[in-house]
C-alpha cells in the first residue's frame, strides 16, 4: 500500500552516487518553435455564435508563451465560420472547417464544427443568459448580495448557484420592483450597477456594454425565465489547460472560458464568469480574463458562474534562470514531475545529500527511528551503486516500519479510545498488519469502506463508530480518501470546487 509510494519517493532521493549532473546552458527564452490554438475543437450552436480563441508559441527552452494579441486569424472556409481578428471565431454555416491562427512566422489551427447556424436566434433563459452576468460583475459574490441574508433586502444565490431563486429575487419578488418591463433602461437592476441610482455596491456596470444590453434585451422581451428543461450549465474549462509561467513584467496571459451544458452544446462564457486572484500580489485578473503578473510565486485563478467553478493555475518567475541549469537524471516517474516543475519556475534543485544524510532521512521516515552505528559505519562503508534503494527495501520490510506508519494511519483515521473505546487495539492490529503484508490501497479502502459485521470480529467496521451520523462520516471520508473537504455542500454547492450539493447527499 504505502510501500510503493515511500519507496518512489526514497529511491528518488537515491539515484547513482556515483552519478554527476549534466550542465547545460540555456538561452535566457528560446525561439518559437510550435504554435498551439486553444480550445483545439470549438463546436458552436445557434446563428453568430461566437467562441475566443488563445495562441501560445512554445518555445526551444519549454517556456510557453501567449501571443493572441499578435495573432492574425483565417478561416479555411469563411461559408462555415468566420475568423474574428479580435481571437475569435463567429458561426456562418452548417459544417466543419478549420480556423488558422499566425504568429512568430509560425501556423497553428482549430478545428471548428457549426451544428445550427439559423437565422432564428434561440429564445431568452434566464438560467443560462442572464443569471452568469450576475457571476461576471460580483453582484452575487459572498461580500454582495450572495451572502447569507444578501445586501439591503436583495438576496442572490451565492455565485449563481439557484438560477430558479435568483429570477424569483429579480423578476417576481417585491412585486417585480426591480425590473421596468414597460422602460427597461429604467430597471432597477440596469441603474444600481452603472450608478445612476446610489448604490453601496459602487459602479460595476458599464452603459451601453455587452452585459448591459443582455440585461436590457431580456427585460424589453418580457424579462422570460425561459423553459423548464432548458439544459444547465455541467462545468466549465478554463484554457490554457496547464499552468502558465509569466516570465516577464507585464507580459500577460489571456483566460478562455468554454462552459459544458446538460445538452452536450458548449458556449463560450469568457465574459460571462467571474475572476478571482486566490493571491492578486503573485498575479492579478481583470474581468476580461487577463492575467498580469506581480511578483514571484504561483496562484490560482478562480473562476465561478452558475455553481460552477474552473481554475487556472499561474505561476511568475520574474528572475532570470540560471545560466548552467542542471539537468538531472529521473529515477521514476515522480521525478519527472518535480524536475519539470522546478525548471519552469527556475529553481534550481539541492544537489545530491550525502550517504550519510540519506540514510538519517530515510529510517526516520520510513520508521520513526535513528539509525544504529553499526548500521551507520555499514553503510558508509559500501561502495554498491544501487545501497540507497536496498536501504529502502531493508527499512519496508521491518516491523518498526509498520509500527509507525500503522500509527500514523490511526492518527489519520482517528483511532483513538475517546471514540473506539475497547475497539482501538483491534482497529490498531488491523492496521499494522494490512501494513505489514503491503496491502494495496484500493484493497485497504474497500475492506474497509464496506466492512460489516461486529467490531472483535470484523476489525475494519471499527472505521464506522468513529463518526455517528452519515453526513459527518461522508465529509470524513471524503477528507481522508480522497484530499477534499465536502463541508460547504452540505448547505449549497460548493464555492470553489466542482462539488454538488446533490453530491454530499448522494455521498
Amino acid at each position: 500500500m504505502l510501500a510503493l509510494v515511500l519507496l518512489l519517493a526514497g529511491t528518488s532521493m537515491a539515484g547513482d552516487t556515483r552519478a554527476k549532473a549534466h550542465l547545460t546552458t540555456s538561452a535566457p527564452e528560446g525561439r518559437v518553435v510550435r504554435i498551439v490554438v486553444e480550445p483545439s475543437s470549438v463546436f458552436l450552436s445557434g446563428a453568430s455564435t461566437r467562441q475566443s480563441l488563445i495562441v501560445s508559441g512554445e518555445r526551444s527552452d519549454g517556456s510557453v508563451v501567449d501571443l493572441t494579441s499578435g495573432a492574425r486569424f483565417s478561416s479555411d472556409d469563411p461559408r462555415i465560420a468566420a475568423a474574428e481578428q479580435a481571437a475569435g471565431v463567429r458561426a456562418v454555416g452548417k459544417g466543419a472547417t478549420y480556423v488558422r491562427a499566425r504568429a512568430a512566422g509560425l501556423d497553428g489551427k482549430a478545428f471548428i464544427v457549426v451544428r445550427d447556424a439559423g437565422e432564428k436566434p434561440r429564445p431568452f433563459s434566464f438560467a443560462n443568459d442572464v443569471a452568469p452576468i450576475f457571476s461576471h460583475i460580483g453582484c452575487n459574490a459572498s461580500s454582495c448580495h450572495g451572502a447569507l441574508r444578501g445586501q439591503n433586502g436583495f438576496k442572490l444565490s451565492l455565485f449563481g448557484y439557484d438560477p430558479d431563486a435568483d429570477y424569483e429575487a429579480i423578476a417576481v419578488n417585491a412585486g417585480g420592483r426591480r425590473i421596468d418591463r414597460s422602460d427597461p433602461e429604467k430597471s432597477l437592476v440596469l441603474l444600481k450597477p452603472t450608478f445612476a441610482v446610489k448604490h453601496g455596491g459602487g459602479y460595476v456596470l458599464e452603459k451601453g456594454s455587452r452585459e448591459y444590453n443582455v440585461l436590457k434585451n431580456w427585460i424589453a422581451q418580457g424579462a422570460p425565465k425561459g423553459e423548464a428543461n432548458a439544459a444547465r450549465l455541467v462545468r466549465l474549462d478554463v484554457y490554457p489547460r496547464e499552468q502558465r509561467v509569466l516570465t516577464r513584467p507585464g507580459r500577460t496571459q489571456r483566460l478562455v472560458v468554454v462552459g459544458r451544458f446538460s445538452d452536450g452544446t458548449e458556449v463560450d462564457m469568457t465574459r460571462e464568469v467571474k475572476y478571482v486572484s486566490n493571491d492578486p500580489s503573485v498575479a492579478a485578473v481583470n474581468v476580461e480574463g487577463i492575467v498580469t503578473p506581480g511578483r514571484d510565486g504561483e496562484t490560482a485563478i478562480m473562476v465561478r458562474s452558475l455553481g460552477a467553478v474552473g481554475v487556472a493555475r499561474i505561476g511568475v518567475v520574474l528572475r532570470p534562470p540560471a545560466p548552467d541549469y542542471p539537468r538531472l537524471r529521473a529515477n521514476n516517474f515522480i521525478d519527472d514531475l518535480v524536475f519539470g516543475k522546478l525548471a519552469r519556475l527556475h529553481i534550481v534543485p539541492s544537489p545530491l545529500c550525502t550517504d550519510a544524510d540519506f540514510l538519517r532521512r530515510a529510517s526516520l521516515d520510513l520508521t520513526g527511528t535513528l539509525p544504529r552505528a553499526d548500521e551507520v559505519k555499514r553503510f558508509l562503508a559500501d561502495r554498491a551503486s544501487d545501497k540507497r534503494s536496498r536501504l529502502v527495501e531493508d527499512l519496508l520490510q521491518r516491523p518498526e516500519y509498520a509500527d509507525f506508519w500503522s500509527m500514523k494511519l490511526g492518527d489519520l483515521l482517528t483511532n483513538t479510545p475517546q471514540f473506539l473505546y475497547n475497539g482501538t487495539t483491534y482497529f490498531q492490529a488491523w492496521l499494522r498488519d494490512a501494513l505489514a503484508g503491503n496491502m494495496p490501497f484500493d484493497r485497504f479502502a474497500r475492506e474497509l469502506l464496506t466492512a460489516s459485521g461486529g467490531t472483535y470480529e470484523a476489525l475494519p467496521t471499527n472505521f464506522y463508530t468513529v463518526q455517528k451520523k452519515p453526513e459527518d462520516m461522508a465529509t470524513f471520508t471524503s477528507q481522508v480518501f480522497l484530499g477534499v473537504s465536502l463541508e460547504c455542500a452540505r448547505c449549497h454547492d460548493h464555492p470553489s470546487e466542482n462539488w454538488k450539493r446533490e453530491d454530499f447527499l448522494g455521498l
